[in-house]
């Protein structure tokens, strides 16, 4: 489930998202730059909706990913919730650090 804020881009449904994506249309279209992203992992057992739409038992394991986008002038632009398999999930990050 996505929400996303569009006072700043009302037509945005309009746009070609076949090949463009989201991030690339708002700096493109709107000028509106996308700096920070944000992302919360927890756990929770899938509920019946999730078991059938995900394949799997209800009760099995899953990752909720809660995703919260911001704008170069910090407001929110966007918020994300994702259910994952946890069977079928990865989480990697690298970290940069400068001398």
């Amino acid at each position: 489930c996505s929400t996303i804020l569009t006072e700043r881009c009302p037509d945005l449904a309009q746009q070609d998202f076949a090949h463009h994506g989201l991030y690339d249309i708002l700096a493109r279209e709107y000028q509106l730059v996308i700096t920070e992203i944000r992302h919360a992992i927890t756990a929770t057992v899938a509920d019946a909706f999730q078991a059938q739409a995900l394949q799997i038992e209800l009760g099995a394991p899953l990752l909720i990913v809660n995703t919260t986008t911001y704008l170069a002038d910090h407001e929110l632009f966007e918020y994300t919730t994702s259910y994952y398999r946890a069977d079928q999930y990865e989480f990697s990050t690298t970290h940069e650090y400068a001398a």
